[in-house]
C-alpha cells in the first residue's frame, strides 16, 4: 500500500510538471525509476514477504495465548484440588509431603532484541543501524534452528547496494527499505517460532497439572478415609464454614461489580479483576480518581482477616515479554502498596506479574486486549 501510494503520488507529480511545462526528459527517469521499484519488490515474492511473515506470526501468538488459557484451566483445577488437601491435612494435623505445593511454571525464554515492527510502518533506520538489528534477529534464528540463509542473502545484497558511495539516493532508499522489510520478516519468523514453541510448551504444562491434580487427589482420599469420625465430621464443617466465608465475601464485594471491577468465584477462591483503567497506557502509577474504589475493596477485605490475597498483574501482548513481565509486576506493586496504606497488613499479601502468560481473552482484538491488561486479587484462606 505504501509502495503504491508512494508511485501513485510521484505519477502524479510528473503529470503536472508536464503540465506545466516541464521537460518530459526530466521527468521520464522518475517514473522510470519507480516502475523499476515496483518491479523489483514484487519479484521478491507473489505477496509482500514482510507483510506475509507478519501475519503468520501474529497467527501463531493468537494460537499460542489459546495455549495459554488451556493451562489456565488446568491450573484452576489443580488449585482446587491442593486446596483440599490443605484443609484435610489441617484437621489430621499432618501432611503429605510427597505432594509438592511448588506450582509448575513455563520455561523461561532468551529475551528478544528491541522490535521492528510497529503497525505497518516501515523501520526509519541508517544502514549502520540496520546492520546489527538484522543481526541479532538472525542469530535468534541460527540458535533456534531456523532456516535465515534466504533472509541473509537478500539483506547483505539490499544493504550493500544501500552503501554504494556513489549511488543514487533513489535508488540507495529503494535498497535501504527492501533490507528494512527483510529485517522485519525476520524478526516475525523467529517470533513465529517463539509463539509455536511456547504453544507446546504450554500444552505440556496442562497436562503436568493434569496429573499432578490427579495426585493430589488421590492423596486427600486417602488421607480422609484414615481421618476418625469425629475428624471426618469436623473436616466437613470447616469445609462449610470455609465456603460460607467464601460465599460471604463474594456476596459483598459483588457489590462494586462494574466498570472498574469484575468479581467471580473460582477453586483459587473470589477474584476481583481490576480493569485496565487503574492505570495510564504504559504506566504503573495508580490514577487518583480509582483510588475511592480500592478504598471500599480493601475496606471489605479487613472484615475477612484469615483470607490470604495474591496481588497479581497481568498485560496484553503489545510490546515485548521483557517490558510487560516488568510493567505487570510494577502495576500489581502498586495496587498491593495502595491496599497496606489502607490497613491490610503486608503479611497477607503476595505480589507477581505475569506479563501477557495468563491471558482471559484473545489479544488479536482491542477489546480481547482490553481484558488481558488487568490486576487480580485473589482471594482465599
Amino acid at each position: 500500500m505504501l509502495r503504491r501510494t508512494l508511485l501513485s503520488g510521484l505519477l502524479l507529480s510528473a503529470a503536472l510538471l508536464v503540465g506545466c511545462g516541464g521537460k518530459k526528459a526530466g521527468v521520464q527517469p522518475m517514473i522510470d525509476e519507480f516502475s523499476s521499484y515496483e518491479k523489483d519488490v514484487m519479484a521478491l515474492s507473489p505477496l509482500p514477504p514482510a507483510p506475509l511473515a507478519l501475519a503468520k506470526a501474529d497467527a501463531a501468538r493468537n494460537k499460542a495465548d489459546g495455549c495459554l488459557q488451556r493451562v489456565d484451566r488446568a491450573r484452576e483445577g489443580w488449585n482446587e484440588v491442593i486446596l483440599m488437601l490443605e484443609q484435610t491435612e489441617r484437621v489430621a494435623a499432618r501432611g503429605v509431603s510427597e505432594i509438592s505445593r511448588e506450582e509448575p511454571e513455563l520455561p523461561a525464554q532468551p529475551p528478544l532484541p528491541p522490535t521492528t515492527i510497529s503497525g505497518a510502518a516501515v523501520p526509519t533506520m541508517t544502514t549502520a543501524e540496520l546492520r546489527p538489528a538484522f543481526a541479532a534477529w538472525r542469530d535468534l534464528a541460527r540458535n533456534s534452528g531456523q532456516s535465515a540463509g534466504d533472509l541473509e542473502t537478500r539483506f547483505n545484497d539490499r544493504i550493500g547496494l544501500a552503501d554504494l558511495p556513489k549511488g543514487k539516493d533513489l535508488e540507495k532508499a529503494r535498497h535501504r527499505y527492501v533490507a528494512a522489510r527483510t529485517l522485519q520478516e525476520m524478526e516475525a519468523r523467529v517470533r513465529e517460532q517463539r509463539a509455536v514453541e511456547l504453544c507446546a510448551e504450554s500444552i505440556e504444562l496442562a497436562s503436568r497439572f493434569g496429573e499432578y491434580r490427579e495426585q493430589a487427589l488421590r492423596a486427600t482420599l486417602e488421607l480422609e478415609r484414615s481421618l476418625k469420625d469425629n475428624l471426618k465430621v469436623e473436616l466437613d464443617a470447616a469445609r462449610a464454614e470455609a465456603e460460607a466465608r467464601q460465599s460471604d465475601l463474594y456476596e459483598s464485594l459483588q457489590k462494586l461489580e462494574g466498570r472498574f471491577a469484575s468479581i467471580k468465584k473460582t477453586a483459587r477462591g473470589t477474584i476481583v479483576s481490576l480493569a485496565d483503567i487503574l492505570f495510564d497506557f504504559g504506566k504503573a502509577t495508580l490514577k487518583r480518581d480509582v483510588e475511592f474504589n480500592l478504598v471500599k475493596i480493601a475496606t471489605i477485605l479487613e472484615q475477612y482477616p484469615e483470607m490470604q490475597i495474591a496481588v497479581e498483574g497481568h498485560t496484553d501482548n503489545v510490546g515485548s515479554e521483557e517490558y510487560n513481565m516488568e510493567l505487570s509486576r510494577k502495576r500489581a506493586q502498586a495496587v498491593a502498596d495502595f491496599m497496606v496504606t489502607q490497613g491490610l497488613s503486608n503479611d497477607r499479601l503476595t505480589v507477581a506479574g505475569y506479563g501477557f502468560s495468563r491471558p482471559l481473552e484473545d489479544n488479536s482484538t482491542e477489546t480481547g486486549r482490553q481484558k488481558n491488561r488487568r490486576v487480580d486479587l485473589v482471594i482465599n484462606e
